[in-house]
């Protein structure tokens, strides 16, 4: 049995839950001027069907490695898969876990530089991989690189992703439906992009603790802006989806309160000319009014918090506030 840490991951390989291989070969192909270049990660979506469509779209791009992660133990089909398919590695999850979890299973078994995460209801649509979308690719410091979206009706979905402060000083996002390539956006809708392994791996992946797939989600491409990363849209990296899209689910819960806090409560300082970042202690006391949390809890997790800020107080290079003045001064 798996025992869950609730404690914030500080490392990568923290936490990574149980799992096992069904089959599944791998090309080691390392030519970085073709589809070998990447490895594909295909999530499965709660409830959805395996379907040989999908994984014959994805074979047909020749990617060096494609992990296909089956998050529920009692999935059927697979054994007839694996045997039809076997150059896929499946990977069948031991218990439920999270979205961000399945991706760091996968991220801790791949060896690509770069790796593709799709989900079990999605197609890439693009003939090939255009220049300019390497070029981003290779950009320096580049998180994660964001395709153009459609509906299984093949309507454009908004895939511009731009973070807000509200009068109220309420944390949100607005969605803008942009064509313009190279477009700076706050995160990867559903996951779904081309992600640095190296980068992903350095700032610790996606945090297990995070169960709200919406504020998990946040929470590692917020953190990754905040240590100096970015992300943008490869307009010519297309995807569509085979099914309806689920609408996120924004609710201000427990995983929001962990998010607001590794996020939105440090401030920047400066110690002998670096900057540094810290949760200034006047936040404990509007956090325990205002998180409908016991006093127990609230210092509970804002004690987790603080230190955790503490541990990595040197690799914040801008504080929510920072980042939210200057994207709305580049907009």
């Amino acid at each position: 049995m798996k025992i869950v840490m609730n404690t914030i991951p500080i490392t990568f390989n923290e936490n990574i839950g149980t799992y096992n291989f069904i089959s599944g070969t791998s090309n080691d192909d390392n030519d970085e001027k073709s589809e070998n270049f990447f490895s594909v990660f295909i999530l499965q979506r709660s409830g959805s069907i395996l379907s040989d469509t999908v994984f014959e779209n994805i074979l047909s791009f020749n990617f060096r490695t494609v992990f296909a992660i089956l998050n529920n133990p009692q999935t059927i089909r697979v054994e007839t898969l694996s045997e039809k398919f076997p150059s896929i590695k499946f990977i069948r999850t031991l218990e439920k876990v999270s979205s961000g979890e399945m991706i760091n299973i996968c991220a801790s078994e791949c060896k690509s530089k770069y790796f593709i995460v799709l989900w079990s209801d999605t197609i890439i649509t693009s003939q090939g991989f255009a220049a300019t979308m390497f070029e981003q690719l290779l950009a320096e410091n580049k998180m994660c690189t964001i395709p153009s979206l459609t509906t299984a009706k093949l309507d454009t979905l908004p895939n511009q992703i731009i973070p807000l402060l509200t009068n109220a000083k309420i944390f949100s996002t607005q969605k803008l439906n942009t064509l313009k390539d190279k477009t700076k956006t706050l995160y990867p809708f559903d996951f779904i992009g081309i992600y640095n392994r190296e980068a992903f791996i350095k700032i610790a992946g996606f945090d297990h603790t995070i169960l709200n797939p919406y504020w998990q989600l946040l929470d590692f491409s917020m953190r990754a802006f905040l240590w100096g990363y970015s992300m943008s849209i490869a307009t010519s990296f297309k995807v569509r989806y085979l099914t309806d899209i689920s609408v996120e689910d924004t609710s201000v819960d427990e995983s929001y309160r962990k998010f607001f806090l590794k996020n939105l409560a440090p401030s920047i300082k400066i110690v002998n000319g670096k900057s540094e970042a810290y949760i200034p202690l006047r936040v404990i006391f509007s956090y325990m009014k205002t998180s409908g949390e016991n006093i127990f809890r609230s210092h509970k997790n804002f004690s987790e918090a603080k230190k955790w800020v503490d541990t990595n107080k040197e690799r914040f290079k801008y504080s929510a506030l920072t980042l939210l003045a200057d994207w709305e001064m580049n907009v």
